[in-house]
């Protein structure tokens, strides 16, 4: 129960994440072969992974603020 919740609401996030990384993946890996575009591979993931993190609590922030308001409104 606890764990449909969580997904619930977090599925954005999960799904946004999981679309970034593997345009990452894609863009950096696109048009090389060598093992030497690894570094680079990387450099696309954990930039994009980072932009996601910082999106996604914002995100949660954002909406975690404006639900405890709306709970308050109708509290009054």
């Amino acid at each position: 129960m606890l764990f449909s919740k969580l997904i619930k609401r977090y599925l954005i996030q999960i799904l946004a994440s999981g679309m970034l990384f593997f345009s990452a993946f894609a863009s950096a890996h696109e048009g090389h072969t060598t093992y030497g575009t690894a570094y680079h591979l990387l450099d696309h993931a954990l930039g994009y992974a980072l932009l996601t993190l910082v999106a996604g609590v914002a995100i949660s922030l954002y909406f975690g603020k404006r639900s405890s308001e709306q709970g308050q409104n109708q509290d009054k």
